[in-house]
């Protein structure tokens, strides 16, 4: 036959577990609700219902307040006068409701306050939190979501936002082109490759992403699918000079010094001026033999960044006498810093 204690026992075993699932669903829906809204309304319900089943499952028993009267002192005067036996039984009094109150133990009604209270306060910051979601959804897409995301280089999040994003409109260059940029960020090249080309299907004329697929190429060493965007890259935009550039990086890579230095020698012709084009082509044509080009594009090279230690080494040995004694000179202090 089963006692009120063991009834009170089970109660509190459901309670507790109940309070331990809609904790579990607590977690779960701080980590998935940032990536698609519809995990809270999913989630909630079942988070609210099973606190509900906690508490209802809380046994409501009160323990006893001990209360114990002290015996009235005994007076020593047989005959105490009327005024202090009052005076002595209103002390007496005060004492024991001291006493009795001091020990008085928290009742389980206290305790299910205060839970309800914690949970109150929880579902209350869901709540508030669900309304702004509301009204935000209406001013706010998700590409501008996973452009924040983006920003703040939550690639993860920003990446599942722009496929969002992507599915809403798929005449839409932009998402692919962010779910292209993400992939490329991660060094995800061929992901980066697929985005991009989804994104010129939609806009063939988007030179920049074409730009940045033929960099995917390039960083993978896929070297002729490289050469092959850039070239189409520069006869589709033939303003593009960057992929003049790039070309020249294409074939420097690959040893192939003089076509190289063809498309160096183009881009820089026509404005492409940075330390690395004017370094490495003033090396290409000090390895000619040009040694007057080599040491003008190394000083070019040097007013984008002076801090090359091999520009200096090379001006001093290309420089004799007193003409080179500076470059020998930075190239000795820069080497010890």
């Amino acid at each position: 036959m089963a006692t009120p204690g063991d009834s009170s026992d089970k109660k509190v075993a459901k309670s507790k577990l109940y309070f331990i699932i809609a904790t579990v669903l607590l977690f779960l829906l701080a980590l998935l609700w940032s990536v698609d809204g519809s995990f809270f309304y999913l989630i909630s319900g079942p988070v609210v219902f099973f606190f509900y089943l906690g508490l209802r499952n809380l046994p409501n028993q009160q323990r006893e307040r001990p209360h114990q009267r002290q015996e009235q002192p005994r007076y020593s005067n047989p005959e105490p006068s009327f005024g202090d036996r009052v005076e002595s039984y209103i002390r007496s009094e005060q004492s024991d409701f001291n006493k009795s109150n001091s020990k008085l133990p928290p009742s389980r009604n206290t305790k299910r306050l205060f839970v309800g209270c914690i949970v109150v306060a929880v579902f209350g910051f869901f709540f508030i939190s669900l309304i702004i979601s509301i009204f935000a959804s209406e001013d706010i897409s998700y590409y501008e979501i996973a452009e924040q995301y983006y920003y703040s280089q939550a690639y993860d999040s920003a990446y599942v936002n722009y496929e969002m994003a992507s599915k809403e409109d798929a005449q839409d260059d932009k998402p692919f082109i962010g779910m292209g940029n993400v992939a490329f960020d991660m060094n995800r090249f061929d992901s980066a490759v697929s985005s991009y080309n989804q994104a010129l299907s939609i806009n063939p004329d988007n030179s920049d992403i074409q730009y940045k697929k033929g960099l995917a190429f390039y960083y993978q060493q896929k070297y002729d699918q490289a050469a092959q965007t850039f070239m189409d890259l520069f006869q589709k935009d033939p303003a593009y000079f960057d992929a003049l550039q790039k070309l020249g990086d294409v074939y420097y890579d690959q040893k192939r010094y003089e076509e190289a230095l063809k498309y160096y020698d183009q881009a820089y012709a026509n404005g492409v001026r940075n330390n690395w084009i004017c370094y490495v082509s003033g090396y290409l044509y000090e390895v000619k033999g040009n040694t007057k080009k080599a040491i003008d594009l190394y000083k070019e090279a040097l007013s984008y960044d002076s801090t090359e230690v091999d520009i200096y080494t090379r001006l001093g040995t290309l420089l004799p006498g007193s003409d080179g004694d500076f470059f020998r000179k930075k190239a000795a202090e820069r080497s010890q810093q």
